[in-house]
């Protein structure tokens, strides 16, 4: 999915292959392509996120931005949950940052 939209970025930009290929040589591949996948991401129709595994209309289904801001505030208000988080549980904290991700990407959608 990076790579269709770094694809879509590099052609809103008007780059073809040949300059693709020079600009690669400059900056690495790593950051180009990264640049150009920030730039296909502002060009497409919209974005849904995937739920945490479990969570939204079906497990790994999407999940919008106030589905995750309740879904984070259920997960703080469970207290051996937040104890696990806290004392640095893989799952927990994954699910966290999974959360995290999508209420930020509406906030920067919104401004």
């Amino acid at each position: 999915m990076n790579k269709e939209m770094a694809k879509a970025g590099a052609k809103a930009l008007g780059f073809d292959a040949e300059m693709v290929d020079a600009l690669e040589k400059v900056v690495g591949y790593s950051k180009l392509m990264e640049a150009f996948r920030g730039v296909g991401t502002k060009t497409s129709e919209g974005q849904f996120h995937l739920a945490p595994k479990g969570q939204g209309t079906a497990p790994g289904g999407p999940m919008s931005v106030d589905q995750a801001k309740a879904r984070k505030q259920e997960l703080f208000n469970d207290k051996d949950w937040a104890a696990r988080c806290d004392r640095g549980g893989v799952a927990e904290n994954r699910e966290l940052l999974a959360l995290t991700t999508i209420i930020a990407s509406g906030m920067s959608q919104a401004a």
